[in-house]
């Protein structure tokens, strides 16, 4: 009979430790913001020479932890810039960078040579992207 006792109260817990987990994993990912509570500040906005397409530099911040960056993004003209990184060029804020279309499916980026690049590609939804250090 105390054996069986002895199980009911294991078995109660181990019932209390998995709910109390879950209910702290709960907890602390309903505090976090999904964004990882970055948010994205449009610098400059360059239209296609056919309208149909957009460059975007951007400045993205993630608080008080990590520095901001400066970052590119080409999205369609009707697109609004998501609370992402950007999809062809990232580096730290600490220089100019410049973008433009060479014509309707190159894009050229120009940057200082003291950035440090953390992406940099040369292929995106279809335009090619070359690069210049000034």
């Amino acid at each position: 009979m105390e054996s069986n006792n002895l199980r009911h109260i294991y078995l109660y817990m181990a019932k209390f430790k998995i709910v109390f987990t879950i209910l702290m994993l709960t907890h602390i990912l309903s505090s976090c913001n999904m964004t990882g509570g970055c948010s994205n500040t449009i610098e400059k906005r360059i239209n296609s020479f056919d309208s149909k397409s957009k460059i975007l530099i951007f400045k993205r911040d993630c608080g008080a932890t990590t520095g901001n960056s400066i970052q590119i993004s080409v999205l369609q003209l009707k697109d609004s810039l998501p609370n992402d990184v950007g999809n062809i060029f990232i580096s730290n804020a600490r220089g100019g960078v410049e973008a433009s279309w060479v014509n309707e499916k190159i894009i050229q980026i120009k940057y200082d040579r003291n950035l440090q690049i953390y992406k940099k590609d040369l292929l995106v939804s279809g335009f090619q992207v070359i690069y210049q250090i000034k």
